[in-house]
């Protein structure tokens, strides 16, 4: 049924409503080189409404999904649900779970959309099994209908098991890595900058497929891949740094401030784009994704004959230069 999707090199993407004004010009002209596209669109607001944040019954994706149908590219836009105790609330209770697939079915057949991609983030562990449960079942209601599931996950074991049979794509966010190494908060490190503090390392992206490949088949697993970076502040005492998130500047945004700071830009050893500068006496350390970096992790996607890979994101900010790397 879904033979088509599962076997071919798929080639995805996240357009965040956020955005949406500038990534869906950067996506039309572009939007024949993927295989299916996600609209990052639906959220949860109160316990289990699903929220369309992006317009899309205004008719703010109209001339995307026009496109998309004209070319041949399958419409998944995605849910995004992060709260843990509502996730939990809903698993635990079949009646509530029961009507949740109900509201995402009707999502789905009412916009002809070709599928959904569940991303639903920072569950409880003890959770796995309810949630791998709903997934069998939102992907037996989904089936009976000839629509496709998506599933995104963090980059975690705990996160492949019990899902593989239910999804027809697991989608691993392979990126930032920071947050699984020091958590959301300030951290500490001895260890340099440019080698301890990563968005997507290729040793990460790397380590990650191969611990996916022990759940889930090869042809199943997507490549989560960022466009983006992340700005830190920075003290030193000693041979200690102390980190602090500051921002998340886009390829655009890191550029530009290059520039203006007379910054140069260097290559980490996992092959992603750095530079330090100092601004109102503090220090700040960025890492950034470009051109290189997205070919790179496409090349390796490539080459693990994996599913295919997604990016993060399309925000009208992301290095224009992708385009060129996808059409070769």
């Amino acid at each position: 049924m879904h033979i088509a999707l599962a076997l071919a090199f798929s080639i995805s993407a996240w357009i965040p409503y956020a955005t949406e004004s500038k990534g869906i010009p950067d996506l039309l002209p572009n939007i024949s080189q993927f295989t299916n596209i996600s609209p990052f669109v639906y959220d949860i607001t109160g316990t289990s409404t699903i929220t369309d944040e992006g317009g899309i019954s205004k008719g703010n994706w109209n001339e995307v999904f026009s496109k998309a149908r004209q070319d041949g590219v399958k419409i998944i836009p995605t849910i995004i649900w992060g709260n843990k105790d509502q996730i939990h609330a809903m698993l635990s209770d079949h009646q509530k779970t029961l009507s949740h697939i109900s509201s995402i079915i009707s999502i789905v057949t009412q916009n002809n959309f070709d599928g959904i991609d569940i991303d639903y983030e920072g569950k409880y562990l003890s959770d796995h099994d309810l949630f791998s449960k709903f997934l069998a079942e939102l992907s037996a209601a989904l089936h009976s209908q000839n629509k496709i599931i998506v599933c995104t996950v963090e980059a975690k074991t705990s996160e492949y098991s019990g899902i593989a049979s239910a999804c027809d794509q697991v989608r691993i966010m392979a990126y930032d890595k920071y947050f699984y190494d020091f958590g959301s908060g300030n951290f500490s490190t001895t260890i340099p900058l440019s080698i301890s503090v990563g968005n997507a390392p290729l040793s990460f992206d790397k380590s990650a497929i191969a611990i996916a490949e022990k759940y889930i088949p090869a042809n199943k697993i997507i490549l989560g891949i960022p466009t983006y970076g992340y700005d830190f502040t920075y003290s030193i005492s000693g041979a200690t740094r102390k980190v602090k998130w500051y921002s998340a500047p886009s390829y655009t945004d890191a550029i530009a401030l290059a520039k203006k700071v007379g910054a140069t830009i260097h290559t980490t050893s996992q092959d992603e784009k750095y530079f330090l500068y100092t601004s109102s006496g503090k220090n700040h350390f960025v890492i950034f994704a470009d051109s290189q970096t997205f070919a790179d992790r496409l090349s390796l996607a490539k080459s693990l004959g994996i599913g295919g890979i997604a990016i993060f994101k399309i925000d009208g900010k992301e290095d224009p230069a992708i385009w060129n790397d996808l059409a070769k």
